[in-house]
C-alpha cells in the first residue's frame, strides 16, 4: 500500500509518523511529571492536616471527650478530597469519627489505575502528650483530585500535538514541493523520451543541490544515447550493405547445404563402395513388400548371393583388390536383374535381391543367370587372373507366411546349403521349408549351447554296461551328457550333438565334460569305491584335435587315477575319417592307462578290414543288428560274424539296444561279454541328490 503513494505523499507520511511519535513522547513525559507532582504535593497536604489534628485532640483524647474530639475532626471538611475521619485510643478502640464527604469506593480512576495508585488511601498519624501514646487518628481520602489534574494535562498534551502535525503538515506540505516538483519534471521528461524515443531533450531543472545533480546526470545520459543512437545507425546501415553484399555467397552456400544433404541422405541408404543399397534399404523394402502381399497377394523372391573363391583374392592380393573385384560383381548383378528389382550389399563379399513379381520359375531363370555371369568372370590383377563363383539361396514367396527377419534366416539357410552342396549352385526353397528350418535350429542351438557352457546346465549322466561273465566285479558305465533347459527340463544329445557337431562345438563340450568328471571323481570314488570303470564318448573331432590331445594326455596323467578306471569309445565313423590319427590316439592314452571301445561297430562298409589296424579293447556291436537279430536272420549273421572276429583278435564284445529278455538271453547264448540296453538299466544321473546329501 506504502508502495503506491507518490514521492510527496511518501514525505508526508514520514513528518507525520515522526512528529506524532517526538509529541506522544514528550507529551507522555510531561503528564508523568505533572503526574508525579500533584501526588507529592496531595501526599504532604493530607499528612500536614492529620498531624494538625492529632496535634490538638490530645485533650479529648486524654479525657474521652467525644463532642470535642467531633469538633476538632471536622475541621477536616474543608478539604473535599478527605472522606472521613476517626480516633482510637491506645487500647485500639474507636472514641469518635465523622464522615466528611462520603463517596462510592467503586468510583475508580482508569488513568489511577494505569499508573499503578488506588483510588482511596488513608494516612495513620499518632495522638501523643508530653511524649505519652493516647492514640491515633485515621484520615480516609480520596484521589479523584490527582485523576482529574492528570486528565486536564493529557488533554493539554493531544491538543497540542494535533496542533503541532496539522500545523507542520501544512507547512511541510508546501515546502516539499520545492523538491518533489523538479523530480516531477524529470519523471515526465523521461515517461516522454521513453514513448517518442526523442534523445534531444533536456531537463528545465536548475537547482544546485541532488536533485540539479540528477537532472544534469539525467541529460548527460540522454547525449550520449543519442550520440550512440546516431552510431548504430551508421553501423546498421553499413552491415545492411554487408549483409546484402553476401546474400549471393549465402545462397550458393545453402545450395552446396542441400547437395551435402542429399549426399548423406544417400550414404545412409547405399553402400559406399559398390554404390549398391544397403540392409536398411531391404529392411524397409521387405516390410513395404510384406504389405502390398496382405493386400493383393502377389508373389516376391528374396535371394542372398555369397561369393565362393572370394577369400582366395582378398588375401593374396589385397583389399585393394577385392575391393575392384566386388565392384565387378555388382556391376554384374546389375545387369542380370530387371529395372525395378533391388539389388543390396549385405557386407564382405554377400549380397541380397529382391526380385518383385517374380515366382519360381523366373526366379530360377534369374538367379541362374546371374550365377553364370559371375562364373564367367575373369578378374586379372597384377599378372594373375582369378575365377570366381557364387552360391545362391533364394526363397520365393508372398512374404505373407512368414515375416521378415525370418524370410532373411530361411534364405541365409537355403544360401548356406548350396555351399554345403558344392558351391556355385542356386538353392531354391519354399516356405517354412523343413531342411531349412532343421539348419535354422541347428543355428539356434549355436547361442543355447554356449549359454549352457557358460552356466554350467549340463548334466552327467551314466548308464550302466553289465558283465555277462561272472566272474567279472568290475562295474562299467558309459558316461553320457544331457542339457538342463532354463525351464529345468531334460534335453536328450540327439537334439544338440548335431549342432554341436556341425559348428565345432564337439571338441569344446568334450573338454567341458572330462575336466567335470574328472573334477567330481573324488566324490565319485567316495559314493561308489573304486571297483566302477568310466567309459567316456570322444567326438570325431576331437581325435582329430591335436591341441585336445595334447589336454587330454596332461588331465589324465594329473588325475592320478588308477588304470583302466577312465576309458573312452570312439565311433566307427569318427575312425574311418583318419585311420592313422586315431591308431595315434588311442596308442597314447593307452599308455597312460585308458582303454577304448570302438562304438557302433558294423556300421562302416569296411569294419573289418580296419579293425586288426586299431588296438581297441572292446567293440560295441551297432544297435541296429542287437535290435532286430531275433527277427532278421541276415542281422544274427552280421551279430554272430562280429564276435567271431573279435574272438580271435581277443577283443571284447559288448551288446547294446539290449531292450528286453529275449534280446537279452540271445546275447548270453552268443558268448557275448557285456550288454547294455533299457531291460538292465536306465542312464540316470552320475550322482544324484540322494548321494550328495549321503555323501
Amino acid at each position: 500500500m506504502i508502495r503506491a503513494l507518490n514521492l510527496h505523499m511518501k514525505l508526508l507520511l514520514i513528518y507525520t509518523v515522526t512528529t506524532l511519535l517526538v509529541f506522544s513522547v514528550a507529551g507522555g513525559y510531561w503528564v508523568y511529571s505533572n503526574y508525579q507532582s500533584h501526588q507529592v504535593f496531595f501526599q504532604q497536604r493530607i499528612e500536614k492536616q492529620a498531624e494538625m489534628v492529632a496535634s490538638n485532640i490530645g485533650a479529648a483524647v486524654m479525657f474521652e471527650d467525644s463532642r470535642a474530639i467531633q469538633d476538632v475532626l471536622s475541621a477536616l471538611r474543608m478539604d473535599d478530597a478527605i472522606l472521613s475521619a476517626r480516633v482510637l485510643n491506645r487500647e485500639g478502640n474507636q472514641i469518635g469519627r465523622v464522615e466528611l464527604h462520603p463517596r462510592d469506593a467503586s468510583d475508580g480512576s482508569l488513568i489511577l489505575w494505569f499508573l499503578g495508585e488506588q483510588h482511596q488511601g488513608t494516612v495513620v498519624v499518632a495522638i501523643e502528650e508530653a511524649g505519652q501514646y493516647l492514640g491515633r487518628v485515621e484520615v480516609d481520602f480520596d484521589r479523584c483530585e490527582i485523576h482529574d489534574a492528570v486528565r486536564a494535562a493529557a488533554w493539554v498534551a493531544l491538543i497540542s500535538t494535533l496542533l503541532a502535525i496539522a500545523l507542520g503538515t501544512l507547512l511541510a506540505s508546501r515546502l516539499q514541493n520545492r523538491v518533489t516538483g523538479p523530480i516531477r519534471q524529470l519523471s515526465q521528461m523521461a515517461r516522454e523520451v521513453t514513448q517518442t524515443s526523442n534523445y534531444s531533450l533536456r531537463s528545465a531543472v536548475n537547482s544546485k543541490d541532488e536533485v540539479g545533480e540528477l537532472s544534469q546526470d539525467f541529460d548527460s545520459m540522454l547525449e550520449l544515447i543519442e550520440h550512440r543512437e546516431k552510431r548504430l545507425e551508421a553501423m546498421v546501415e553499413e552491415r545492411t550493405a554487408e549483409l546484402i553484399n553476401k546474400n549471393d555467397a549465402l545462397a550458393s552456400q545453402i545450395a552446396e547445404s542441400r547437395r551435402l544433404s542429399e549426399e548423406l541422405k544417400h550414404q545412409a541408404s547405399h553402400d559406399t563402395l559398390t554404390g549398391l543399397a544397403n540392409r536398411r534399404v531391404l529392411n524397409q523394402a521387405l516390410a513395404a513388400v510384406n504389405k502390398d502381399s496382405r493386400n493383393h497377394d502377389k508373389q516376391h523372391t528374396l535371394c542372398i548371393l555369397d561369393l565362393d573363391q572370394f577369400k582366395t583374392v582378398n588375401d593374396t592380393c589385397g583389399h585393394m583388390a577385392g575391393d575392384e573385384l566386388l565392384c565387378q560383381v555388382a556391376q554384374v548383378i546389375r545387369n542380370n536383374v530387371r529395372e525395378d528389382d533391388l539389388v543390396v550389399r549385405l557386407g564382405g563379399d554377400e549380397f541380397a535381391l529382391l526380385l518383385y513379381h517374380c515366382n519360381r520359375e523366373e526366379a530360377v531363370h534369374l538367379t541362374e543367370a546371374i550365377r553364370k555371369a559371375i562364373e564367367d568372370i575373369h578378374f586379372p590383377w597384377e599378372g594373375n587372373t582369378f575365377r570366381i563363383s557364387a552360391s545362391i539361396g533364394a526363397m520365393a514367396s508372398s512374404m505373407v507366411e512368414v515375416d521378415t527377419n525370418e524370410a532373411l534366416q530361411q534364405v541365409d539357410s537355403a544360401c548356406f546349403a548350396a555351399k554345403e552342396a558344392g558351391r556355385n549352385r542356386v538353392h531354391i526353397i519354399a516356405p517354412q521349408d523343413r531342411d531349412c528350418l532343421d539348419r535354422q535350429g541347428e543355428m539356434q542351438w549355436l547361442h543355447r549351447l554356449h549359454q549352457a557352457m557358460e552356466f554350467n546346465r549340463f548334466v552327467i549322466y551314466a548308464q550302466p554296461i553289465f558283465p555277462l561273465n561272472k566272474g567279472d566285479c568290475t562295474e562299467y558305465v558309459e558316461i553320457l551328457l544331457r542339457l538342463r533347459d532354463t525351464d529345468g527340463t531334460l534335453v536328450p544329445p540327439g537334439a544338440f550333438l548335431p549342432a554341436a557337431e556341425r559348428f565345432g562345438l564337439s571338441v569344446k563340450l568334450d573338454q567341458w565334460l572330462i575336466l567335470h568328471l574328472l573334477d567330481n571323481m573324488p566324490r565319485y570314488r567316495q559314493a561308489f569305491g573304486d571297483k566302477r570303470s568310466y567309459w567316456v564318448n570322444l567326438s570325431g573331432s576331437s581325435i582329430s584335435d591335436e591341441k585336445f590331445l595334447e589336454f587330454l594326455e596332461t588331465t589324465v596323467r594329473n588325475s592320478d587315477l588308477p588304470p583302466g578306471m577312465l576309458n573312452f569309445e570312439i565311433t566307427e565313423t569318427s575312425v574311418i575319417r583318419n585311420l592313422s590319427v586315431a591308431r595315434d590316439t588311442i596308442m597314447r592314452l593307452r599308455g597312460l592307462g585308458c582303454q577304448f571301445s570302438l562304438d557302433d561297430f558294423g556300421s562302416g562298409m569296411s569294419s573289418y578290414g580296419y579293425l586288426k589296424n586299431l588296438p581297441v579293447d572292446t567293440i560295441k556291436i551297432d544297435g541296429m543288428f542287437i535290435r532286430d537279430m531275433l527277427e532278421d536272420k541276415v542281422d544274427m549273421v552280421f551279430v554272430r560274424s562280429i564276435i567271431d572276429i573279435a574272438s580271435a583278435m581277443g577283443i571284447k564284445v559288448i551288446a547294446e539296444y539290449v531292450e528286453n529278455p529275449d534280446i537279452l538271453s540271445k546275447v548270453i547264448e552268443l558268448g557275448i561279454a557285456y550288454a547294455q540296453g533299457y531291460a538292465l538299466g536306465m542312464p540316470e544321473e552320475l550322482l544324484s541328490e540322494e548321494l550328495r546329501q549321503a555323501i
